[in-house]
């Protein structure tokens, strides 16, 4: 696929009107595009299941909490599937310094916090990230 762009220059005889000038982009690439919470669920259930390989994937990566309630969403098991059916997979929102050593060792793709300092602090010592 490839990204067209295309500019129309406008040219005006009057110096004080303002002409709209339009700009148009075809994009012919696929977007990148994230399961929904509809689909993710469905994708943990055949993961539990052992069915996960039937899972035909929408999207192009997935975004998940460690947990929802009692219930753990983000397993190594997950993220492996997930991987396998060449999705990324971010993990959100983790502040705690044990939890974001846990998601890294897991394998995630990309881990969200409101604590970089924390985040940036781990992975530059000896324990990393």
């Amino acid at each position: 696929f490839v990204v067209v762009s295309i500019t129309v220059s406008c040219l005006t005889t009057n110096v004080l009107s303002t002409v709209r000038c339009t700009s148009i982009s075809i994009i012919s690439e696929p977007i990148s595009t994230a399961l929904g919470k509809s689909e993710i669920t469905l994708l943990v259930l055949l993961e539990r299941i052992k069915l996960g390989h039937l899972f035909n994937s929408p999207g192009y990566s997935i975004q998940v909490p460690i947990n929802y309630g009692d219930f753990a969403i983000l397993t190594p098991g997950l993220v492996k599937l997930a991987q396998n059916l060449n999705m990324h997979v971010d993990v959100w929102t983790v502040n705690d310094p044990v939890e974001l050593k846990i998601v890294s060792n897991i394998g995630v793709d990309g881990i969200i916090t409101d604590r970089p300092d924390i985040a940036i602090s781990l992975r530059d010592t000896s324990i990393g990230l």
